[in-house]
């Protein structure tokens, strides 16, 4: 393949990952403009080459360099959206019995909450949020 092939082809890959977003075409991106590089300087020509350099390029790059990346850009899982949900007022769907899961409804959205206080909560009840679980709310009925 001529260098300006491999260009096109880094190219496309590049803005592959951009949908994408897995941090894998990144690197195979980078490798095929590495070898688009090599191939211009006429350091290799042999299509076979080129494809293998391709090859062991895109897997370095991928196993050394995808997973710091990964750590550096990643948010790491900020449960500062769920915890500023903690003392916030949610309205009961289903009856829950104590330690029962139904659903509740908070900020026009539906969500699966865990009663953990010791008395039924019943539909229209208000009930407040006192921490999460993953996704679950878990809630506590206020009176009446």
């Amino acid at each position: 393949m001529e260098w300006w092939g491999w260009i096109i082809f880094g190219l496309v890959l590049l803005g592959a990952e951009l949908l994408v977003g897995t941090f894998y075409l990144l690197f195979v991106g980078l490798a095929a403009l590495v070898v688009a590089l090599i191939s211009g300087l006429g350091l290799v020509e042999s299509p076979a080459l080129q494809a293998l350099l391709f090859l062991f390029f895109a897997s370095v790059l991928v196993l050394v360099l995808r997973r710091p990346l990964l750590g550096r850009v990643r948010i790491q899982d900020d449960k500062r959206d769920l915890d500023s949900l903690v003392g916030e007022i949610a309205i009961a769907q289903d009856p829950l019995l104590p330690g029962a899961v139904g659903r509740v409804e908070m900020r026009g959205t539906g969500w699966s909450a865990k009663n953990v206080g010791p008395d039924l909560v019943t539909p229209g009840q208000r009930c407040r949020v006192e921490r999460t679980d993953g996704l679950m709310l878990l809630v506590r009925g206020e009176g009446g």
